[in-house]
């Protein structure tokens, strides 16, 4: 079987000022979320399906759950600062 190359590289990356632009223009509920987003690198849909029970306040780190990962297999952030 022959195998095309893909060309599916992320591209268009946004810079930090440019980011916090936007931001700031967002709703305040939706602030977070984004630098959230942002800052992890994780899909919007992997964000949103986050709970409360998914953040370890001991160790300070928010695991995602393969189920909710593209590519199935969970996920751990370790949290700088405040978490909860």
């Amino acid at each position: 079987m022959k195998l095309f190359a893909e060309h599916n590289a992320r591209q268009g990356f946004v810079e930090r000022a440019d980011f916090d632009t936007v931001v700031s223009r967002l709703p305040v509920y939706l602030q977070d979320y984004a630098r959230f987003a942002y800052g992890s690198g994780w899909r919007k849909g992997e964000v949103a399906t986050l709970e409360w029970s998914a953040v370890d306040t001991g160790t300070t780190r928010v695991t995602l759950r393969g189920e909710h990962s593209k590519n199935g297999e969970p996920r751990v952030l370790p949290a700088r600062g405040r978490v909860g």
